[in-house]
């Protein structure tokens, strides 16, 4: 069953195949889909990055054997997969050949149904990732000293619980999207920064707490839209006695004076206008989080890109692609793949394919060029189904499959058909619904997602009793012992929360030597249930069509500050932006917010 179409005037309307809503694709989206040979897509944009998602597991991890060496690991796949899992250094190593699992194909058969079959039997590696030196439960990552539990982070040093910290940060905890950043605690959208403490959109700030959207600020505390500031408290300058007389006064290291500030501090920052989009250096863009690029529309967190659309996470270098996660160093001309990444060109409907060019439907694969549908590899070309083929042969077999695949579309278990160019089945996904990034950003109960055909996995029952309980946790932190670390610690969600909630939790050694030595308050959450409410603070990945509500002198939530090219009139500005109307936040366009921040 197809997505049914018809056409306007700005592009072809089409019902999407699978949540049955209406969908537009514009003209020169047809022009990308014509360059790179594929057809359109039959799901709407949503649809299909939810489809992705089902087969990235970030952050759900598993203590199992390596099947080839026996040694204990710990792996994002449990002891029951029924695929073989290897330990990172077998994985590598040339103890195992990719091609001893290649078959020819049978034209007979569809192509997924075949594709699944060769997914159960290639070894997988237990997590994504390499060189990361006395380091536990990294995934996704490379190049860490002495991490613990980070996720899609590189090149960091004595962090732990980090979500895509990178590029050289050091002493970084409870923290994302941090860039050349150290010492920091709670902080998220920070680059080039020292000693943030629950700050949030941070560029080069230093000692200062509980910040939002500063930049080069010093020694503040409670601070929102701050630029080129220092002793400030609340938005209030100090002098610097003063100031240190204030932070004297405020015991970071007691639970009940952060929580507290924690909701003053939020309830502060809403009495401040927000740009509509974090959109800077960039031209013809919309979406959030876009630095130094052009023609990067509906998409987020990217980083020198050009015409790009539908996509996340696509840094340094990276031009024409749509509809991909996590792309670059750099790239160009790809399109339905996810965490396809580093020099990479013409990669179509991939995962997790690191350095290639001109293949298709493959997974877990490095450094492969004119590959298709194949599994595992490292360094091959002209391979189908891991089956080495002559160039000649490769590229007539690869027609004559897609052909096939028209022919012999593959149908789901909700009658969804799959044809070449849709990306791989979410029944094909070696995770459960539940394990993966689809339940962050497209969240459904278990009834919902079964309703769906998306697997789900209940929470594995943990060996363990709980010796601590949250409330017998002393309020401040120069109270609590070092032996906190041989205790298990009940997380205060206590698994009644839709975040993973691992119920119970251990401090680290690094951690708690961390925490005393900035004066944090010891939190009370498992690390799932942290990074969940972290991650509530973001925005989500989603457009809505909004008009600047700066009023001018008649506005009753917020008094400018400065004169703005509209007068006392409304601001007639519109704009795209990821804040729904129904939010409380004063949103400005980005005249307006730089008149009052600048």
């Amino acid at each position: 069953m197809n997505a049914e179409t018809h056409s306007t005037s700005s592009g072809q309307a089409k019902i999407c195949q699978n949540c049955k809503q209406d969908f537009t694709i514009e003209p020169e989206d047809f022009d990308f889909y014509a360059k790179i040979k594929v057809p359109p897509p039959t799901w709407c944009p949503a649809c299909r990055a939810q489809r992705r998602a089902t087969f990235r597991n970030e952050r759900v991890f598993y203590r199992r054997s390596c099947d080839l060496c026996k040694n204990s690991i710990i792996a994002i796949y449990p002891k029951d997969a029924p695929f073989p899992v290897y330990c990172n250094e077998c994985w590598y190593s040339d103890k195992w050949d990719p091609l001893s699992y290649g078959w020819e194909y049978d034209f007979t058969k569809s192509f997924f149904e075949q594709n699944r079959a060769l997914r159960m039997a290639v070894p997988r590696t237990a997590t994504i990732g390499r060189n990361n030196i006395d380091s536990t439960f990294v995934n996704i990552g490379a190049e860490n000293k002495r991490g613990y539990f980070l996720i899609e982070s590189s090149t960091s040093e004595d962090s732990a619980y980090g979500y895509w910290v990178e590029d050289h940060c050091k002493e970084c905890f409870d923290s994302a999207f941090l860039r050349k950043t150290e010492v920091s605690y709670e902080t998220q959208e920070a680059s080039e920064s020292f000693r943030i403490f629950f700050g949030e959109e941070a560029k080069q700030c230093y000692d200062s707490w509980f910040l939002k959207n500063c930049t080069n600020a010093g020694n503040c505390f409670g601070c929102v839209n701050l630029k080129n500031k220092q002793n400030y408290i609340w938005n209030k300058p100090y002098s610097k006695e003063e100031f240190a007389q204030e932070r004297e006064k405020m015991d970071t290291g007691s639970y009940a004076f952060l929580e507290m500030t924690k909701n003053q501090f939020k309830e502060f920052s809403l009495r401040f206008p927000r740009k509509y989009s974090e959109i800077t250096h960039s031209v013809n863009c919309s979406g959030n989080y876009i630095a130094n690029s052009k023609n990067c529309k509906d998409s987020f967190f990217i980083e020198e890109g050009e015409n790009i659309r539908y996509c996340v996470r696509v840094m340094y270098g990276v031009k024409d692609i749509m509809d991909c996660d996590t792309v670059g160093f750099p790239g160009e001309l790809c399109y339905e793949s996810i965490n396809t990444a580093i020099e990479v060109s013409g990669m179509k409907f991939c995962m997790r394919c690191w350095t290639g060019r001109e293949s298709e439907y493959c997974d877990n694969c490095d450094n492969i060029s004119n590959c298709f549908g194949s599994i595992g590899l490292r360094s091959k070309e002209y391979c189908i189904f891991n089956k080495q083929y002559a160039k000649e042969e490769y590229f007539s077999l690869r027609d004559k499959i897609i052909r096939q695949m028209d022919e012999v579309p593959y149908a789901d278990s909700l009658g969804r058909e799959y044809k070449y160019g849709e990306f791989f089945p979410s029944e094909l996904s070696p995770f459960a619904y539940n394990e993966t990034i689809a339940q962050e950003y497209f969240p459904l109960s278990e009834t919902d997602a079964k309703e769906k055909s998306f697997s789900w996995r209940d929470i594995e029952k943990q060996d363990y009793s709980v010796t601590i309980m949250p409330n017998q946790i002393p309020d401040n932190i120069k109270d609590i012992p070092d032996s906190i670390t041989k205790e298990i610690i009940g997380c205060a969600h206590a698994k009644r929360c839709a975040h993973s909630c691992t119920g119970a939790f251990r401090v680290v050694s690094q951690e708690i030597s961390f925490y005393k030595k900035i004066g944090i308050a010891l939190p009370r959450l498992c690390p799932n249930c942290r990074h969940y409410e972290r991650q509530a603070k973001r925005n989500p990945m989603k457009l809505w069509h909004r008009q600047c509500m700066c009023e001018g002198s008649r506005s009753k939530a917020y008094q400018n500050q400065a004169k703005h090219s509209h007068g006392e009139n409304h601001c007639s500005s519109e704009f795209q932006t990821s804040y729904a109307p129904d939010r409380p936040e004063i949103i400005y366009c980005e005249a307006c917010y730089n008149n009052e921040v600048a």
